[in-house]
């Protein structure tokens, strides 16, 4: 079972974020059955580290295709982003001290980054370039 499935609510119509978005959310759900599952701990930290790293990439680049169109609430995303990076950046040094996250903790975090910031906090400059007539 996925912990989230790829639909067209989490794609907006602009093919470089929407891919990387959809990266995330498969590699998400790679990452969380092969933690529940109790995989290796070799592999799990692998997965993880390339998922930290392709988040990395992926703030990166939307902060420049929002910075190329003059997203006026740029500052405001970059401080989610950053919010967003700390907080995996602390399950993941938890996981790395203790070999565990509370799995509902985790979900959690997931649930968060990908209804919150995604369907919420990234559509809202969806909405704003549409509304100019752009994306």
């Amino acid at each position: 079972m996925q912990l989230f499935e790829w639909n067209d609510e989490l794609a907006f119509g602009i093919n470089e974020i929407d891919v990387q978005h959809k990266w995330l959310v498969d590699h998400i759900n790679e990452f969380y059955e092969q933690y529940k599952s109790f995989s290796s701990s070799d592999a799990t930290l692998r997965m993880l580290d390339a998922l930290i790293e392709y988040m990395a990439e992926h703030f990166e680049s939307e902060e420049g295709y929002l910075a190329r169109r003059g997203y006026p609430d740029l500052e405001q995303h970059k401080k989610e982003h950053i919010a967003l990076g700390f907080k995996v950046y602390d399950l993941n040094a938890q996981f790395r001290q203790t070999g565990a996250i509370p799995l509902d903790e985790f979900a959690g975090f997931l649930l968060e980054w990908i209804y919150g910031h995604i369907k919420k906090s990234d559509l809202k400059y969806v909405s704003y370039f549409r509304s100019l007539g752009t994306d």
